[in-house]
């Protein structure tokens, strides 16, 4: 794992369902609204290309956007509706720029 030693420690520690996923070539601000508008707005305001990548990385957008929503309405439809999901059971071919890490 890739994180800081005191994920490292805290991870194994806590009690309950988790699952771990890694957004490739992603950043903070990847997992908001931003990472589609802060492109666009950018480009208006005349930034030079690649000028947002340090908050957004560089996944494409869409991809962003599409499995961070998946994965959110899985978690909700698992955990408040009880739907059964395989999307945490591993890296999904739907969308592999979400790797799973650890559970």
């Amino acid at each position: 794992m890739a994180y800081d030693e005191a994920w490292q420690q805290f991870w194994p520690n806590l009690r309950g369902w988790r699952r771990m996923y890694v957004l490739e070539k992603s950043r903070h601000l990847s997992y908001t609204d931003i990472q589609i508008l802060m492109p666009q707005i950018a480009a208006h305001l005349g930034q030079p290309p690649g000028s947002t990548e340090p908050m957004l990385g560089t996944i494409r957008p869409d991809r962003a956007v599409a499995a961070t929503r998946a994965f959110v309405t899985a978690f909700f439809d698992l955990h408040l509706r009880g739907r059964a999901t395989r999307l945490f059971d591993g890296t999904s071919g739907a969308y592999p720029e979400m790797r799973f890490e650890l559970r």
